[in-house]
């Protein structure tokens, strides 16, 4: 059965693997040049956001079941082009992945799981996933909760498919407050249907059966399609302007970690 950590044992290790930005780039130069279909990571200012992000999900997963890193079965939910299934599998994990048909994409995706050894299905069901109840550790959202149909459901699905005491990670959800998605939708640009607030998230999780141990604020500078110089200290500057200041209300997402009630 998965381990106790207290609510300061989270930060910690959050706040460590936050602050862990590369001396290199190659790690990240390694992922867009296997990824060559989704050249956003190749951004080295949102670059290093992934290449820290994945490792704390290492750093939280093997905290959290006190095992290797290994032997956790870990679902990456609405994988896209499998950036963070591959880089979590360079780190040692033991990935599967899943999506949605994207027609112009699936033959390109097919490949590239089978040549990298990640298990990929393809989706049938707005919600409903093709694998067993309590088939995994831990199941990620990388940006994927605010694009689904139907949240409500597809919380609970994830819920089915973990084990009782698996972790949800739910990252790069769309706050209700940022100030980016806000001056976009004033620009015409395209912004996310969906903004979620903290009491919409604790909701949200109590209603699927989720046990809520930790929720943040992330990102105020977008990085996308923004190249700054000396990357590092600018993701730096952002994480502690969020930390540290009021500006945290309006940064670009809101993230958290749950695990399913025993």
């Amino acid at each position: 059965m998965p381990s106790t950590l207290s609510n300061a044992e989270f930060l910690k290790i959050r706040k460590n693997s936050f602050h862990s930005l590369p001396s290199d780039m190659k790690d990240i130069e390694d992922i867009a040049g296997a990824v060559r279909h989704y050249q956003t990571i190749a951004n080295k200012s949102c670059g290093i956001i992934y290449y820290y992000l994945t490792r704390y999900v290492r750093e939280i997963s093997t905290a959290w079941h006190d095992k290797p890193f290994s032997d956790i079965s870990i679902l990456d939910w609405g994988t896209g082009w499998g950036q963070n299934a591959l880089s979590l599998k360079s780190l040692g994990g033991n990935i599967s992945a899943c999506d949605v048909p994207v027609p112009v994409a699936d033959e390109h995706r097919g490949d590239f799981f089978t040549r990298h050894g990640i298990p990929f299905k393809m989706l049938e069901h707005e919600y409903l996933l093709p694998f067993e109840e309590g088939s995994f550790d831990v199941v990620l959202s990388f940006g994927v909760l605010e694009h689904v149909p139907d949240d409500k459901n597809s919380l609970s699905e994830l819920h089915r498919v973990l084990r009782p005491g698996g972790l949800f990670i739910c990252l790069f959800l769309p706050y209700s407050l940022s100030w980016t998605q806000h001056l976009f939708g004033l620009l015409g640009k395209e912004v996310h249907d969906r903004l979620y607030s903290r009491a919409q998230v604790r909701g949200l999780l109590a209603g699927a059966g989720f046990s809520l141990h930790d929720m943040w604020f992330r990102q105020l500078f977008p990085k996308n399609k923004v190249h700054y110089p000396a990357p590092n200290i600018w993701e730096r500057i952002d994480q502690c302007l969020v930390d540290h200041t009021p500006l945290k209300y309006l940064s670009t997402n809101l993230e958290f970690i749950s695990s399913k009630n025993r």
